[in-house]
């Protein structure tokens, strides 16, 4: 894998065939090294807001804890928005 990757070279001994013997070719490798140093700098990540888990969960209490609004409003808009329930809010338009 390393070979085909072009970071190593390895060459049969005339002698014997059985031996192989490897080297490393340390142009690619710097030229490797400096790829993944770019690709995995720190800089480069930024702050996102998580779509999901507890964080979204203590927001949906906030906004139910807010004057005019319920828990079960809250639970009820998570759940009619979820895909999963589209045949649920279907219906629940015909029943009206």
């Amino acid at each position: 894998m390393l070979r085909q990757a072009g970071l190593i070279y390895a060459a049969r001994d005339p002698l014997d065939a059985r031996w192989v013997q490897y080297s490393v070719d340390e142009k690619a490798l710097a030229e490797l090294r400096v790829w993944l140093m770019a690709f995995l700098d720190p800089t480069r990540i930024k702050p996102r807001l998580p779509e999901c888990g507890p964080r979204i969960a203590a927001g949906r209490r906030r906004w139910a804890g807010q004057a005019g609004n319920s828990a079960a409003d809250a639970e009820a808009t998570v759940e009619t928005r979820s895909p999963a329930n589209r045949p649920i809010e279907a219906a629940q338009q015909e029943e009206r």
